[in-house]
């Protein structure tokens, strides 16, 4: 059962890498981005074998590895449904226990990424502890109880909530709550590296933090080497019967969870619901191009999916302000907080690109109503503006309020018009010639379909990069505003020209495809759903 089940699922994994050429760049890209942040992971790790590292060595490793085990089970629970290669419920049919199948989804588990990447990181901290026989082997005892926790508690947890985790609801809000948590806690490492930075004895606070998180269960086994090192017997056997017995009972419970899953099987359905008007739909005119917009801005507001683009554009500006908020505003962080708003503008272009590939049936309907294409990119630009363009207004004023660079003002507006103006115009026509695969309504909001190719991964360098050519010569205007304040109303000129004539070309163009391709297009969108 264990070789059948690993095998299974490395043939179900290679299948779905080798469908399409996009798949296969984005595979092999993100496979050398994560070896390369691995290896330099272990090397950090093999580095603190070194005598200098003796008092950071234990605190380090006992409260880093305490927050990988602890992330694991949270980032299955949020992400679930985004890898469902071997999901229990597929085997409820077949004439297997729950305690046949968990040793097989144990080990093709270890076959993920995310495990080969947590076992080459444990592997690393045996290295780490090698400067002695009782320290090495007490790691390696400590590493093996440490990833079969992560894996197994995940595994767990995904089997105890499967009904909640399989609802539409919490899926929806899910993804959404998972992405806003990762945007929180990456701002507050910035601040609170500001803070660590500036305390008086870091070693204290993380030797305090390291010591709570070795009597958890996410640090019993990563403190066992730790213990050795002190010479502490008492509490390194403690921490070896706690993480143990942790083990065994994750196992009772994922089998138990199991059992329960093989014999009812998950339904999920989505449920109907009444559409009423939207709040903002008198901002958007009558006609074709008033309906797409409507409907557009309903997707904004009901389809976690498009939520997430939204959350996006929201956080990118927050990154701007950051550094310059925990730092305090200086002359270098102030040019960052400055052009926050800009670069927001910038990312406008990527959430308009694929907004046609969320559709989905719906995009059959407008076809055959009669909506033209350029009235269907009016629409979009029209919703777009709706929700963004406020927003990236509040954040330009808001971040000249802050570093109180108001002389900026004039070169920052134009340089904000030509990034929006731009990101509109290249959104439009990179959507029109390119739909790209987006999770299922009421999947995972992290999964993706089997229909991207390298046409969709050219269209997304396009949506980043051409807004940020257009907006170059506006930024140097707006810097050089600084010294010399024409150059800042100079980019207002610049800013109307490019941005309006951006615009335009990209409706234009755009437009004039969809009409020569909608039924290409439509088979595209229907095949990002499949």
């Amino acid at each position: 059962m264990v070789g059948t089940l690993a095998k299974l699922q490395l043939t179900l994994a290679w299948r779905g890498v080798r469908s399409s050429t996009g798949r296969i760049i984005g595979t092999v890209i993100m496979g050398i981005y994560g070896l390369g942040l691995t290896a330099l992971l272990v090397f950090g790790l093999v580095m603190m074998r070194t005598p200098a590292m003796d008092a950071w060595r234990g605190p380090v490793l006992t409260l880093a590895f305490g927050l990988v085990t602890l992330g694991w089970p949270l980032i299955t629970m949020f992400t679930a449904g985004s890898n469902e290669l071997l999901d229990p419920g597929r085997f409820a049919l077949f004439p297997v226990t729950a305690r046949q199948l968990i040793p097989g989804l144990f080990a093709a588990a270890m076959l993920g990424a995310g495990a080969l990447d947590t076992a080459l990181l444990a592997l690393g901290t045996v290295i780490s502890w090698s400067g002695g026989l009782g320290t090495a082997m007490a790691a390696a005892v400590g590493a093996v109880l440490g990833v079969a926790t992560c894996v197994i508690s995940a595994r767990a947890l995904t089997a105890l909530m499967s009904r909640v985790l399989a609802s539409r609801r919490f899926r929806d809000v899910g993804g959404v709550a998972f992405f806003a948590v990762i945007m929180a806690v990456s701002f507050g490492m910035q601040f609170g590296s500001r803070i660590f930075a500036d305390s008086g004895a870091p070693q204290d606070v993380i030797f305090i933090a390291a010591r709570i998180t070795s009597w958890t269960p996410f640090g019993w086994a990563w403190a066992l080497p730790w213990d050795v090192a002190q010479g502490a017997w008492l509490p390194a056997a403690a921490h070896l019967v706690l993480a143990a017995a942790l083990v065994w009972a994750l196992l009772r419970l994922w089998e138990r969870s199991l059992a329960r899953a093989l014999v009812s099987p998950l339904d999920s359905a989505a449920v109907g619901g009444t559409v009423k008007s939207g709040r903002f739909d008198f901002l958007a005119p009558r006609g074709p191009i008033g309906a797409v917009a409507r409907r557009d801005l309903r997707y904004w507001r009901r389809d976690p999916r498009r939520l997430i683009q939204l959350l996006a554009v929201i956080v990118v500006p927050v990154f701007m302000f950051a550094p310059g908020l925990a730092q305090g505003m200086s002359q270098g962080s102030n040019f960052a907080v400055d052009f926050a708003a800009v670069l927001g503008g910038v990312i406008v272009a990527s959430t308009l690109a694929w907004s046609i590939s969320y559709d989905g049936s719906a995009l059959w309907m407008q076809v055959l109503s009669g909506v033209t294409g350029r009235e269907d990119r009016i629409g979009r630009c029209w919703s777009v503006t709706i929700v963004t363009a406020p927003y990236l207004l509040v954040v330009l004023f808001g971040s000249l309020f802050l570093t109180g660079d108001w002389q900026l003002l004039p070169g920052l507006i134009g340089a904000l018009i030509t990034a929006f103006g731009s990101s509109l115009g290249v959104g439009s026509l990179v959507g029109a010639l390119w739909q790209q695969a987006m999770p299922a309504p009421g999947g995972n909001v992290f999964s993706r379909g089997s229909g991207t190719t390298a046409e969709n991964f050219l269209g997304s360098m396009i949506a980043m990069i051409a807004p940020i050519v257009l907006t170059a010569p506006n930024l140097a205007l707006a810097i050089v505003s600084w010294w010399k304040p024409w150059a800042g109303w100079a980019a207002i000129v610049v800013g109307l020209v490019i941005g309006s004539l951006a615009c335009w070309a990209g409706v234009r163009l755009g437009g004039r495809h969809l009409d020569n391709h909608w039924p290409e297009v439509l088979n595209k969108v229907k095949e990002t759903h499949a």
